[in-house]
């Protein structure tokens, strides 16, 4: 029964007084849009307001986007773009629609009521605008060099260390915002950068972090660094203590006369490295009080190619002869 059923309905449908009616409901449903859409309406339109033509120097202070409420009469057919899709924006000419008052640009309406007519063309009667008046604070922009931060955290392969310094292509930036901004600022930071099992030279770019609390700019946005980074071995010298600022007519006897220090040097260079190229000194003048005996050891020279130094004793012995 209802497969006879099913079949009936089909063989309507295929029917010329079916597709008759259909038509007649389409055309119905056309005029009907056709009566609706060319009557007038008045509504309420919310337009974002850009402004430019503002002097390189000039930097707008805005919480948002700055927005306009206008209300405006029209048939539906010229209303019907505006309710699809996001109105064009309105922009404002700093020099020519703006007056500008201390640190503030000031807009009204019952100044630039011709520009917001042209801007909804011909077809829309403007009613009323909301606010009649807006204020635009601005800064002076200004700008300063601040030095790079490395956020880092290196992890060497054993045996295997940088050699020389870590080198930046930039370690300063130009900081561009308000004064009252970039003076709060005395470094940038990198994103954090981590590197495990280095046994190979570093090469990588750093983005660079902008603070949250403060709106500027940064150039350039990302640095490079680079270093050499080779295979490290241990080295061991002895070398003599000096002592240094012995009062005139005071004669010391130290014990040991002798240090031992460790350090890590590049195997290439393990060969050229001795004794002499370093200096341990002990100062007199460091001494608290005339029941101390001791005084402290330090390493005051040594080669430029030598990492991690240190000593195996620091505490000399002393006895005034």
């Amino acid at each position: 029964m209802a497969k006879k059923e099913s079949f009936r309905f089909i063989s309507y449908l295929k029917t010329k007084n079916f597709k008759g009616f259909s038509l007649f409901l389409l055309i119905a449903f056309i005029f009907l849009l056709l009566t609706k859409f060319s009557k007038s309406y008045t509504t309420e339109l919310q337009f974002n307001v850009e402004v430019n033509g503002l002097d390189k120097e000039i930097l707008l202070i805005t919480d948002g986007v700055p927005q306009l409420n206008i209300t405006v009469q029209g048939r539906g057919f010229n209303l019907l773009p505006y309710m699809l899709y996001n109105p064009e924006s309105i922009v404002l000419n700093a020099k020519t629609d703006l007056i500008q008052n201390d640190n503030v640009y000031v807009w009204t309406i019952s100044e630039n009521d011709k520009n917001i007519v042209n801007h909804l063309g011909k077809s829309l009667k403007l009613i009323s605008v909301k606010p009649n008046q807006m204020q635009f604070e601005f800064d002076r922009r200004a700008s300063k060099m601040v030095p790079v931060k490395i956020i880092s955290d290196f992890e060497y392969a054993p045996g295997h260390d940088i050699f020389g310094k870590l080198n930046l292509d930039h370690d300063s930036v130009k900081v561009i915002g308000a004064e009252k901004d970039i003076a709060k600022i005395s470094s940038i930071e990198t994103v954090p950068l981590t590197l495990t099992n280095i046994d190979n030279d570093i090469d990588a770019a750093m983005s660079l972090v902008v603070p949250d609390s403060v709106d500027v700019l940064i150039t350039p946005q990302t640095i490079n660094i680079a270093a050499k980074v080779n295979a490290f071995t241990e080295g061991v010298v002895d070398v003599a203590v000096e002592v240094i600022n012995i009062p005139d007519g005071v004669n010391l006897n130290i014990f040991p006369k002798t240090v031992t220090i460790y350090f890590a040097v590049n195997l290439d260079d393990y060969n050229t490295i001795n004794a002499k190229d370093f200096k341990v000194e002990c100062d007199f003048n460091s001494i608290a009080s005339e029941k101390q005996t001791f005084m402290i050891a330090e390493v005051k020279t040594q080669p430029d190619n030598v990492k991690r130094v240190r000593l195996k004793q620091q505490r000399i012995e002393f006895v005034k002869l």
